[in-house]
């Protein structure tokens, strides 16, 4: 394996131009109609906190709720995501309820879930063209296929990867301008994203538990692995 691709790896891309276009209308759709965090009267609304609990993904971790309602209402710092100004990134899980999705997109969103094997479907949405998601590694997601839906592969914001927290150049970038196609990313690596040219950006990603090596081998027997240069 070459280095370059112990950090990343183009895969092909199955999502069609349609599907794409269906995917980001019922986001923003959905995500334009959802209550927003207006006021302190608003923090111990029960829709509004086990919303959060669902998007910042402790539902899935596995933390119960009426655990995390105790941290909502007592911490500002697990509220402040609520309000996070005007650079941020935030993940919207559809795994248990697509009801904002039409069924023909849900179904092959399912499908194509199933063909590249991952275990869990998660929207990354990105507000601001500054820095939205620093250093980092997601210890919890071993690997993750980012499918850019907006913008599209031209303008959609590079992932930088490093090899420590003070590096300040970059030790390889995913270019989607250049790749075009999606990327399987070892999250498992320090990495963060880059500023953007636009406001808003939105993938799916399809993220499995397994370890990078793993996903590596298991895409590459399905013919998964983009190996064009």
């Amino acid at each position: 394996m070459a280095r370059q691709e112990k950090y990343f790896h183009p895969v092909k891309d199955l999502i069609s131009a349609d599907i794409k276009a269906k995917l980001v209308k019922s986001f923003f759709d959905y995500k334009n109609n959802l209550p927003n965090f207006e006021n302190d009267t608003m923090v111990y609304d029960p829709k509004i906190i086990e919303r959060y609990w669902e998007e910042l993904g402790f539902k899935r971790s596995g933390l119960p709720y009426k655990e995390f309602e105790g941290y909502w209402k007592t911490s500002e710092e697990v509220r402040s995501h609520a309000n996070p100004g005007d650079n941020f990134a935030r993940f919207y899980q559809p795994d248990e309820n697509y009801s904002w999705l039409d069924d023909d997109t849900e179904k092959v969103i399912k499908e194509l879930s199933k063909f590249y094997g991952c275990n869990h479907i998660v929207f990354l949405y990105t507000n601001g063209n500054g820095v939205v998601l620093k250093k980092h590694t997601d210890p919890n997601n071993n690997s993750k296929i980012t499918f850019p839906l907006y913008p599209d592969y031209d303008t959609y914001r590079n992932c930088n990867f490093y090899d420590s927290m003070d590096q300040k150049e970059p030790t390889y970038t995913v270019n989607y301008s250049k790749i075009r196609s999606p990327v399987l990313l070892n999250v498992d690596k320090i990495h963060a994203l880059e500023d953007c040219k636009t406001d808003e950006s939105l993938c799916i990603q399809f993220s499995y538990n397994a370890k990078y090596n793993e996903s590596i081998k298991f895409l590459s027997n399905k013919g998964l692995l983009n190996t064009s240069d």
